[in-house]
């Protein structure tokens, strides 16, 4: 378990779509990582944090830690965390982890550690109670 706040690189990838409003899909990403560098990249928005204790808190708040824990800990390969996650929930301000594609498309996370511990060590600290 970590004692102290994990270092990792969080980089944040959307479609946006010509129906769509960029402007909420940026607020849909910082609405999850409120500190993320959101660039538009042509139909692509990207962003880039550092901070994972905003997204910790809404787990805790919505109180799916252990379901969190569950999926998270499926998706590490090769020491990074990959996955997606709904970005109309996003907008609204929850976290909901697709499983399925959704016709909108999804919030591709994918989380790299940049300190000495471990991507497992920060599932845990991401979902600790």
């Amino acid at each position: 378990m970590l004692s102290r706040y994990p270092v990792v690189k969080i980089e944040l990838r959307v479609g946006v779509k010509n129906t769509e409003d960029a402007t909420r899909i940026k607020q849909a990403l910082l609405n999850l990582f409120p500190d993320a560098k959101v660039e538009e990249e042509g139909n692509i928005m990207v962003g880039i944090s550092g901070d994972a204790r905003n997204f910790k808190d809404m787990l805790k708040n919505q109180q799916i830690r252990d379901t969190a824990r569950q999926f998270l800990g499926r998706r590490i390969r090769n020491g990074i965390l990959s996955f997606k996650l709904n970005k109309q929930a996003a907008y609204a301000g929850k976290i909901n982890f697709a499983v399925v594609s959704h016709p909108m498309g999804e919030i591709e996370v994918k989380i790299t550690p940049e300190g000495e511990e471990s991507i497992d060590d920060f599932v845990e600290w991401l979902t600790e109670v």
